[in-house]
């Protein structure tokens, strides 16, 4: 009998990067989720100097199998594509379809099925 899959199996996700320095890249969401920044051990990380962006800016977590976007209380924020800006370290949950930017509309990505 093989184990149950973990929380990140029920639900592929990755995101890609609609426009800005990473543009046309997509990265997996795995069971550790992703941190966006500019810091060396962010996942999606961008170059220094990026607009809006904080050295640890946003992640996406798994909460009960739930994929939650959470800004973590970056200067600039973290922003839904309808202008909504994330209240810092409130996850929200995404789905496949959603759009968001890091900071300056110009660091645009959607969530797509992995």
């Amino acid at each position: 009998r093989q184990a149950a899959p973990g929380p990140a199996a029920a639900c592929l996700l990755a995101v890609k990067c609609l426009t800005g320095p990473m543009q046309g890249q997509t990265f997996s969401v795995g069971s550790a989720g992703l941190l966006f920044g500019r810091r060396p051990d962010c996942h999606v990380r961008f170059p220094n100097g990026t607009p809006g962006v904080s050295g640890l800016h946003c992640r996406i977590c798994w909460r009960q199998g739930v994929p939650m976007l959470e800004d973590l209380n970056s200067t600039h924020g973290t922003f839904f594509a309808d202008g909504r800006r994330l209240p810092p370290n409130y996850p929200q949950p995404i789905a496949p379809g959603d759009r968001f930017y890091v900071g300056d509309p110009s660091n645009r990505f959607q969530c797509i099925a992995g």
